[in-house]
């Protein structure tokens, strides 16, 4: 079985895997476990988004996604985490929320301290192959602050469901 792991972060696909030594080996191996896939900003047919901010073509994207049998899709743009499959393509897109831009409302005392939906997050994706059928299992992380003694805003990246 071959495995590599991805940091998807804000639209960057870093391996996080120390026995690749160095960003050839990294695409070498993600070839040898993935048909190919598509890595682009704007997520296709994603929901609840104005059709201003939508990616132009988005319907060949997944006409293409289908037909060249493609695994999965990595996107950002929304700053919304989700993961979802798009009937037209049977295809995963793996969504990234934001990851830097300074999220004040998911803070301690924020409104939306306690809302899982909000705030900044990164994924992690580990791809693995048995007899050339790939696998993706994803796990999602969310920044979280706590107030320390002193009344400082300690962060912590935690794993969420």
């Amino acid at each position: 079985m071959s495995s590599i792991n991805l940091l998807h972060a804000s639209d960057l696909h870093i391996s996080i895997d120390a026995c690749l030594r160095s960003p050839i080996d990294r695409w070498s191996d993600v070839e040898k476990l993935w048909d190919f896939f598509f890595c682009i900003h704007f997520p296709p047919s994603f929901q609840g988004i104005k059709n201003t901010n939508r990616l132009l073509g988005e319907a060949d994207v997944l006409k293409a996604a289908h037909d060249e049998d493609v695994d999965g899709i990595l996107a950002g743009h929304t700053h919304k985490q989700l993961t979802y499959t798009n009937p037209a393509s049977n295809c995963p897109v793996y969504c990234c929320g934001t990851t830097t831009q300074f999220e004040p409302r998911s803070m301690p005392g924020g409104p939306d301290e306690h809302n899982l939906l909000k705030g900044n997050f990164f994924q992690i994706l580990s791809i693995s192959s048995d007899y050339g059928v790939p696998r993706i299992t994803v796990q999602h992380f969310r920044l979280f602050g706590v107030r320390d003694w002193s009344g400082q805003i300690l962060l912590e990246w935690k794993k969420i469901p």
